[in-house]
């Protein structure tokens, strides 16, 4: 999951560096044992455009800073200032990140990340609006953390604390999507070869499961039909957010399927979509499907 932070230039003055953090957090959002600081090396692309006017590609490590406790410089456009020359200019590559956290390290659980800022003697700042106490051991300044404000995400909200703290849910299971019986008449069709006979009027359900192990991480399910393997997909059951564990679908009756033939095959498929995201979008390998198919023999009656 990539991590990225917006540091505006007039807090160069007033801190040089940051520390990520992560722990687990209990059911009531609070932090639970023990605290994993990310310590990766990272390194920002950054161009520099020469004398003349070529450019070059080149990267900037920003940390781990060495002898410090896992801090990484902010990345702020004044540090291009020392590898450049005489004319030169340098600029940052859009859209980097500021740390990355690999939630298959950890259980399935809620996390706490965590964002500190540390001054140019590496001690941690915090803002002055953040609560004191003697003996604390950060040091009040001039800045403000904020946050998104979840009810206009077009603003920020002042975050009154030492630290800068979001929580996310990270789950790594995969739905499950399953075909588990065709249904004749309520009755479960157990044949190898499932050719379902009867006059028009007999019903066909289908049992199937549609599921992740943490409910609220389905984002949605469908069951859907088709005549044959070249028609176009038609609702059996449409898109919804319910786990399906197992359900059976509503019947449909041979003369809905067969229509004006007299015998098909049909194609079936269940498919789940998880609600799993790295930031970017949902991402798509936790999703699932099953197909099947039967064919059903009913002549219409002259």
């Amino acid at each position: 999951m990539p991590l990225r932070y917006l540091f505006f230039q007039d807090l160069e003055p007033i801190a040089k560096y940051f520390r990520i953090s992560v722990v687990r957090a209990d059911s009531s959002g609070a932090p639970t044992g023990a605290r994993v600081t990310l310590d990766d090396p990272l390194s920002w692309v950054w161009y520099r455009r020469k004398t003349d006017l070529t450019i070059k590609r080149e990267t900037f490590p920003l940390g781990p800073e060495p002898g410090s406790d896992k801090l990484y410089l902010i990345p702020y456009r004044s540090l291009l200032n020392g590898p450049l020359l005489a004319g030169e200019i340098g600029e940052w590559a859009a859209g980097q990140f500021h740390g990355f956290v690999d939630s298959t390290d950890f259980q399935n659980a809620r996390y706490l990340i965590t964002l500190e800022l540390f001054d140019s003697s590496k001690n941690q700042i915090k803002p002055q609006t953040a609560p004191h106490a003697p003996g604390d051991p950060e040091i009040p300044a001039p800045f403000s953390f904020q946050t998104w404000d979840q009810a206009d995400l077009s603003t920020t909200v002042p975050v009154h604390y030492k630290a800068l703290t979001h929580l996310f849910w990270w789950e790594n299971r995969h739905t499950d999507a399953l075909i588990l019986d065709v249904l004749k008449n309520g009755v479960g069709e157990i044949g190898e070869c499932l050719f379902l006979e009867g006059p028009r009027n007999t019903t066909v359900s289908i049992e199937y499961r549609a599921k992740h192990p943490e409910s609220r991480f389905l984002y949605r399910h469908d069951f859907r039909w088709k005549r044959g393997l070249f028609t176009g997909w038609n609702n059996w059951v449409a898109w919804n957010a319910l786990n399906a564990d197992p359900s059976i679908s509503p019947t449909r009756t041979y003369d809905q399927l067969l229509d004006t033939f007299n015998q098909c095959a049909f194609s079936i498929e269940v498919r789940t979509q998880a609600k799993i995201t790295n930031g970017a979008g949902r991402i798509l390998r936790y999703d699932d499907r099953d197909n099947g198919s039967f064919a059903i023999i009913s002549p219409v009656s002259s």
